[in-house]
């Protein structure tokens, strides 16, 4: 049995759809020809994904182009339809459930591999008083929205690059939507969202750089699906925008890396300074998410399993292991098969 991870107050399952009841047909005179009842609409979010095993989504986002302009305005053009294909009105007024909307922008700088982000945010302790406040990759807020036909719309971030942006380098949107069906049943918060991340160069050169370890698909093999933040994030693509160097909580100082993060929730109860005494948790959003507990999968014996080869970057624990910070946890890896989980260093 898969046992899921919690993160953040979310917990990695797989929740059965709610299918809503019909309304009788409407009966015409017997005097005039019988009309075929109008089939009722299916409201139902389902689960993320394309294959059979995931279903469908309520709504799903496609950013089809992005720009920034020579002043730091940023723009994106998105497209929001739903499991059908049919497009959404983001105000809910045309099709049902309001779609809300949330944009992070960020870039890759020359000669680096992860991301900076153009939009952050102040996060203060809520804790320990006495730790510093801590400027952290977020959503853009604030920005407006222009109408180009129902179904698709033009975001215009509040957030301006600075004015010595680089145009040359990978510069990603990410987005979460997510449609409010809650008039029509009772759905998870995740069954009804969807992600997308677009990578474009501002001065319209082609794409050369990318950062892609692990894919959504990756995760997914124990994670079904993958899912974090309460549900509005399904994609492990748009989550490494937030979760970068960037970003330190500033509860615990400790940094929330999805390189150095992942790595240590999945280790779990195997980390040394848990062994020791010391939990793993993480302080977010007035909470504590405790990972102490977490045993990695047995059957999970090397890199491979989570860096499949549909990843760009997947052997960089091979071919560049520092760029993954393998050594900082494991006294001895291993190039053929990968880390070995039991030679780690005693770090926490």
């Amino acid at each position: 049995m898969k046992k899921y991870l919690a993160f953040a107050g979310a917990v990695l399952v797989l929740a059965p759809a709610v299918f809503l009841h019909s309304a009788a047909a409407f009966q015409q005179p017997v005097s005039r020809p019988t009309k075929a009842a109008k089939k009722p609409v299916d409201f139902t979010a389902k689960l993320n994904g394309t294959t059979d095993s995931l279903g469908k989504t309520g709504v799903v986002p496609k950013i089809q182009s992005a720009a920034i302009a020579k002043d730091g305005t940023i723009t994106v053009r998105v497209t929001i339809v739903d499991s059908n294909d049919l497009a959404l009105d983001r105000l809910g007024a045309v099709t049902p459930g309001p779609v809300s909307m949330s944009f992070i922008a960020a870039y890759i700088p020359a000669g680096q591999s992860q991301y900076v982000s153009y939009t952050t945010s102040v996060s203060k302790p809520t804790l320990n008083l006495t730790m510093p406040p801590q400027t952290q990759a977020a959503n853009d807020s604030g920005g407006t929205f222009a109408t180009n036909s129902i179904g698709d719309y033009t975001y215009t971030f509040k957030t301006k690059a600075p004015a010595t942006f680089d145009a040359t380098v990978t510069t990603s949107i990410g987005v979460s939507a997510q449609r409010d069906l809650s008039a029509y049943g009772t759905f998870d918060e995740w069954s009804e969202t969807g992600n997308d991340v677009f990578n474009f160069v501002p001065n319209g050169s082609p794409v050369t750089v990318t950062r892609s370890i692990a894919t959504t698909a990756d995760c997914n093999q124990c994670h079904d699906p993958l899912i974090g933040h309460g549900g509005s994030r399904l994609k492990v693509e748009l989550c490494i925008m937030c979760h970068s160097p960037q970003t330190i909580n500033a509860d615990t100082g400790l940094t929330m890396d999805m390189k150095v993060l992942i790595h240590k929730i999945h280790m779990g109860s195997s980390l040394p300074s848990v062994i020791a005494g010391t939990p793993y948790r993480i302080w977010h959003r007035g909470a504590w998410s405790d990972f102490s507990t977490v045993v990695f999968p047995q059957d999970v014996r090397n890199c491979t399993t989570c860096h499949g080869a549909d990843a760009p970057q997947a052997d960089n624990y091979k071919t560049n292991p520092s760029a993954v910070a393998c050594t900082s946890c494991h006294d001895d890896v291993n190039l053929a098969t990968g880390v070995n989980h039991v030679d780690r260093k005693s770090v926490v």
